[in-house]
């Protein structure tokens, strides 16, 4: 008897801890782990709206944290969880601080939103903010499964300047990519590939000719391509993987 209350307890509490939902303002649902991306950082493009909702008979209450930025400072921002809205994000603090309480069966409405307005501290790379979303109990002590996602500004490709890598040498077939890098180069040349993060993500030493280079397995996004010949002159492109 013992066991099947305890069974019984534990089950009420997983279902107590799946109370909270997370929607974007069409109803499609915000998965954890889901990442949104948007080319601009001016209102109202850069707006993303979402629902909280609460699938219970009681009340409950739900708290957010951003958890990680990155190229931004979070001084540029409007975040709103209704009743209240911000203009700075500080990393690992609650907002609401005393949290929102969404209704039995509701919504918390369909105001709340993040907008980034911030081109970032380096510029032409991406800003991202990592968000949080979780339950509290009447202590303040997080509760159930928490649900987090991405929100990442990624710069226009506005900056596009075929000319720049011909002067060296280099002729790029198309800067919008589906599986192949096509290259011709009048020199060797040596190709770096960077996301917009810095990092280097491939390495290639090129022959005189045409040259092919497979990128099939990289992500669909933005990437910087930089060019040196052997004779030292440099020069990069943005290319986009489709």
């Amino acid at each position: 008897m013992k066991n099947i209350l305890k069974l019984i307890i534990f089950l009420v509490s997983i279902v107590s801890y799946s109370q909270m939902t997370l929607k974007k303002l069409n109803g499609t649902i915000i998965n954890d782990g889901d990442i949104f991306t948007f080319n601009v950082a001016t209102d109202p493009g850069s707006d993303f709206g979402f629902v909280i909702g609460n699938t219970s008979a009681s009340s409950i209450t739900v708290k957010t944290k951003c958890v990680s930025m990155v190229n931004t400072s979070g001084t540029n921002v409007v975040y709103c969880v209704q009743p209240n809205c911000i203009s700075s994000l500080s990393l690992g603090t609650p907002f609401p601080s005393l949290g929102a309480v969404i209704p039995a069966g509701g919504t918390n409405g369909n105001f709340d939103h993040f907008e980034n307005l911030d081109t970032g501290n380096t510029p032409g790379s991406n800003v991202e903010y990592v968000f949080k979303f979780y339950q509290v109990d009447h202590s303040g002590l997080e509760i159930g499964t928490p649900i987090s996602f991405t929100y990442r500004y990624t710069p226009a490709l506005t900056d596009v300047n075929f000319e720049s890598i011909k002067n060296i040498g280099v002729i790029l077939k198309s800067n919008l990519v589906d599986s192949n890098l096509e290259i011709n180069v009048a020199n060797k040349t040596e190709v770096r590939l960077y996301n917009l993060s810095g990092e280097l993500i491939r390495n290639e030493n090129l022959v005189i000719g045409n040259q092919s280079i497979d990128v099939s397995n990289l992500a669909s996004t933005i990437y910087i391509l930089k060019f040196k010949n052997s004779d030292g002159a440099e020069a990069s492109i943005k290319i986009v993987k489709k």
